[in-house]
């Protein structure tokens, strides 16, 4: 079931017009199963990432939090696949400079005045890089299972 909601949201993310709900829902699958990620392809969960980066992009500049936050907790958990290809979005990768670009925006973003992060959301992103660069220490490890909730952005019924 996991390898055919991966390919329909493959399909779907580059046509939909508000995402937050599917890349949560796709960020939660992926978080929640251990295992999620061993049966589909490299090829299909880059392109989901070729998807997701314009979004991650669009989120940051429209200062769309939750769905900002969605996209990178998407990536981080994305990074499981390397139990079982250990080259996936590796630094040879270009999507792994892309990402590490959206992070950089991320951390210098302001909106409406006031830094997009909040200074715990800095600390996660910090692991972030540091699980992209296969550098995460045993404490980055515990970050994932400290995921908490955007807030939804109000600009329509499900925070999109």
């Amino acid at each position: 079931i996991i390898p055919r909601y991966m390919e329909i949201m493959r399909a779907k993310l580059p046509l939909l017009s508000a995402p937050n709900n599917w890349l949560r829902a796709f960020r939660d699958i992926v978080r929640l199963n251990e295992h999620a990620l061993r049966d589909v392809s490299n090829t299909t969960l880059e392109a989901i990432v070729d998807a997701l980066l314009p979004r991650f992009r669009s989120a940051i500049s429209l200062g769309k939090r939750a769905v900002a936050s969605n996209c990178y907790l998407s990536i981080l958990f994305l990074l499981k696949r390397r139990r079982y290809s250990k080259s996936f979005l590796g630094k040879d990768d270009p999507r792994y400079h892309q990402i590490l670009d959206c992070l950089d925006d991320l951390e210098a973003a302001r909106y409406k005045g006031k830094p997009f992060l909040t200074e715990s959301k800095k600390t996660f992103i910090d692991s972030l890089r540091r699980f992209l660069a296969h550098n995460a220490t045993l404490e980055d490890q515990h970050v994932g299972g400290n995921v908490q909730e955007e807030p939804a952005d109000g600009d329509g019924n499900d925070g999109n």
